[in-house]
């Protein structure tokens, strides 16, 4: 039931009101079973207007983590890379653990 909130700031330096997509991918590290590099776990749109910032959050849990094998949806021990941007090239954010 425990949960990661992650959370960024998107800033508009523009001379316009626009839109940003923020998407967050997580990469398994030592998952049993090859799983792909990064997987597309969640994304927020926003408007933001010119010169103004908004905070986005993601929280990260059980049911990001987990994978399907066999009959279940199992989450394994180890780590997880967050990748947080806006497009799947998005700098490593930080790494969590699963114990």
């Amino acid at each position: 039931g425990k949960k990661f909130c992650i959370s960024a700031t998107v800033r508009n330096v523009g001379q316009r009101d626009g839109k940003e997509t923020v998407q967050l991918y997580i990469r398994d590290k030592v998952a049993r079973y090859a799983r792909p590099l990064r997987e597309l776990k969640g994304y927020r749109k926003t408007a933001v207007a010119s010169g103004e910032e908004k905070q986005v959050v993601f929280n990260i849990g059980f049911d990001e983590l987990a994978y399907f094998c066999g009959k279940e949806w199992i989450v394994e021990k180890g780590a997880f890379d967050l990748y947080l941007g806006e497009n799947c090239y998005a700098p490593r954010l930080a790494e969590i653990q699963v114990i």
